[in-house]
């Protein structure tokens, strides 16, 4: 399955862009985009715009996520 992500700045500065594909979690997008799934709640933190929980995701929505931090 393809991901699709952003970069927007960079790295070490800024925020990409995640959009969220059929079959995504975000334990496995923070494990992917910033190193390990402890950070899931740090990805629903600066996108508590959208979301508020792990299960409240859905196709298409657009996550932002610190870039040039993985663990």
């Amino acid at each position: 399955q393809a991901r699709e992500s952003s970069p927007q700045a960079k790295p070490g500065s800024g925020y990409g862009s995640y959009t969220i594909q059929k079959g995504d979690t975000l334990s496995e997008i923070s494990q992917e985009l910033m190193g390990t799934v402890r950070r899931m709640n740090e990805l629903i933190e600066l996108n508590k715009d959208q979301i508020r929980d792990a299960d409240d995701i859905r196709v298409g929505m657009k996550l932002r996520y610190p870039l040039g931090q993985r663990a």
